[in-house]
Protein backbone atom coordinates (compact mmCIF):
# COMPACT_ATOMS: atom_id res chain seq x y z
CA UNK A 1 0.00 0.00 0.00
CA UNK A 2 1.79 3.46 -0.97
CA UNK A 3 1.75 6.18 1.31
CA UNK A 4 -1.15 8.18 -0.80
CA UNK A 5 -3.45 5.01 -0.38
CA UNK A 6 -2.52 5.31 3.52
CA UNK A 7 -3.32 9.07 3.58
CA UNK A 8 -6.43 8.56 1.78
CA UNK A 9 -7.69 5.52 4.04
CA UNK A 10 -7.03 7.72 6.76
CA UNK A 11 -8.86 11.32 5.68
CA UNK A 12 -11.83 8.44 5.01
CA UNK A 13 -11.53 6.88 8.30
CA UNK A 14 -11.59 10.50 9.56
CA UNK A 15 -14.28 11.55 7.29
CA UNK A 16 -16.30 8.78 8.39
CA UNK A 17 -16.09 9.33 12.57
CA UNK A 18 -16.68 13.21 12.17
CA UNK A 19 -20.14 12.17 10.42
CA UNK A 20 -21.10 9.97 12.83
CA UNK A 21 -19.82 12.18 15.80
CA UNK A 22 -21.94 15.18 14.37
CA UNK A 23 -25.13 12.87 13.84
CA UNK A 24 -24.72 12.10 17.58
CA UNK A 25 -24.77 15.36 18.91
CA UNK A 26 -27.49 16.37 16.20
CA UNK A 27 -29.96 13.58 17.62
CA UNK A 28 -28.69 14.85 21.27
CA UNK A 29 -29.68 17.96 20.23
CA UNK A 30 -32.91 17.37 18.99
CA UNK A 31 -33.95 15.15 22.28
CA UNK A 32 -33.33 18.76 23.98
CA UNK A 33 -35.24 20.74 21.46
CA UNK A 34 -38.01 18.39 21.79
CA UNK A 35 -38.29 18.38 25.50
CA UNK A 36 -37.94 21.97 25.33
CA UNK A 37 -40.51 22.29 23.22
CA UNK A 38 -42.63 19.81 25.36
CA UNK A 39 -41.87 21.87 28.08
CA UNK A 40 -43.16 25.11 26.73
CA UNK A 41 -46.05 23.31 25.70
CA UNK A 42 -46.56 22.01 29.10
CA UNK A 43 -46.48 25.50 30.69
CA UNK A 44 -48.60 26.99 28.24
CA UNK A 45 -51.20 24.69 28.85
CA UNK A 46 -51.25 25.09 33.04
CA UNK A 47 -51.51 28.71 32.35
CA UNK A 48 -54.18 28.18 29.90
CA UNK A 49 -56.50 26.02 32.16
CA UNK A 50 -55.80 28.13 35.49
CA UNK A 51 -56.74 31.41 33.39
CA UNK A 52 -59.76 29.21 32.17
CA UNK A 53 -60.94 28.75 35.79
CA UNK A 54 -60.78 31.97 36.76
CA UNK A 55 -62.03 33.55 33.87
CA UNK A 56 -65.02 31.15 33.34
CA UNK A 57 -67.26 32.30 36.52
CA UNK A 58 -66.08 35.96 35.83
CA UNK A 59 -67.31 35.91 32.44
CA UNK A 60 -70.60 34.14 33.28
CA UNK A 61 -71.28 36.57 36.15
CA UNK A 62 -70.91 39.78 33.45
CA UNK A 63 -73.01 37.95 30.42
CA UNK A 64 -75.79 37.23 33.25
CA UNK A 65 -75.78 40.95 33.97
CA UNK A 66 -75.11 42.17 30.49
CA UNK A 67 -78.68 40.12 29.91
CA UNK A 68 -80.64 41.53 32.91
CA UNK A 69 -79.63 45.00 31.84
CA UNK A 70 -80.74 44.62 28.76
CA UNK A 71 -84.02 43.40 30.21
CA UNK A 72 -84.14 46.45 31.86
CA UNK A 73 -84.96 48.03 28.03
CA UNK A 74 -88.79 48.36 27.50
CA UNK A 75 -90.32 45.80 25.27
CA UNK A 76 -87.57 42.89 26.36
CA UNK A 77 -88.25 40.38 28.50
CA UNK A 78 -85.58 38.52 30.87
CA UNK A 79 -85.09 35.67 28.84
CA UNK A 80 -84.89 37.92 25.73
CA UNK A 81 -82.06 39.74 27.08
CA UNK A 82 -80.21 36.69 28.69
CA UNK A 83 -80.96 35.04 25.01
CA UNK A 84 -79.32 38.08 23.00
CA UNK A 85 -76.45 38.09 25.47
CA UNK A 86 -76.25 34.28 24.76
CA UNK A 87 -76.04 34.34 21.46
CA UNK A 88 -73.21 36.93 20.91
CA UNK A 89 -71.14 35.49 23.62
CA UNK A 90 -71.72 31.72 21.31
CA UNK A 91 -70.64 33.47 18.40
CA UNK A 92 -67.36 35.19 19.77
CA UNK A 93 -66.91 31.65 21.75
CA UNK A 94 -66.71 29.64 18.11
CA UNK A 95 -64.60 32.76 16.68
CA UNK A 96 -61.70 32.37 19.49
CA UNK A 97 -62.00 28.69 19.48
CA UNK A 98 -61.35 28.68 15.68
CA UNK A 99 -58.58 30.83 16.08
CA UNK A 100 -57.17 28.46 18.94
CA UNK A 101 -57.28 25.14 17.10
CA UNK A 102 -55.34 27.29 14.50
CA UNK A 103 -52.09 27.80 16.70
CA UNK A 104 -52.02 24.47 18.37
CA UNK A 105 -50.34 22.83 15.13
CA UNK A 106 -48.67 19.78 15.43
CA UNK A 107 -45.70 21.06 14.14
CA UNK A 108 -45.06 23.57 16.95
CA UNK A 109 -43.35 20.52 18.71
CA UNK A 110 -41.01 19.48 15.93
CA UNK A 111 -37.38 20.38 16.47
CA UNK A 112 -36.67 22.97 13.50
CA UNK A 113 -33.72 24.18 14.74
CA UNK A 114 -31.80 20.74 14.54
CA UNK A 115 -33.58 19.86 11.10
CA UNK A 116 -32.01 23.29 9.92
CA UNK A 117 -28.43 22.00 11.14
CA UNK A 118 -28.74 18.38 9.77
CA UNK A 119 -29.82 19.78 6.38
CA UNK A 120 -26.76 22.05 6.61
CA UNK A 121 -24.48 19.56 8.06
CA UNK A 122 -25.87 17.25 5.01
CA UNK A 123 -24.83 20.11 2.72
CA UNK A 124 -21.28 20.46 4.14
CA UNK A 125 -20.84 16.97 3.87
CA UNK A 126 -21.86 16.81 -0.10
CA UNK A 127 -19.71 19.73 -1.15
CA UNK A 128 -16.64 18.00 1.31
CA UNK A 129 -17.07 14.85 -0.91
Amino acid sequence: MSIEDKHFTQLARDAATDISSIAEKEVRLARIEMKENMRDAVNGVTELITSLAILIPAFTIALAACGFGLATIDGVSTWGGLAIVAGVAAIAGFALMSAGKGSLKPGALFPTKTATNIRRDAETVKEAV
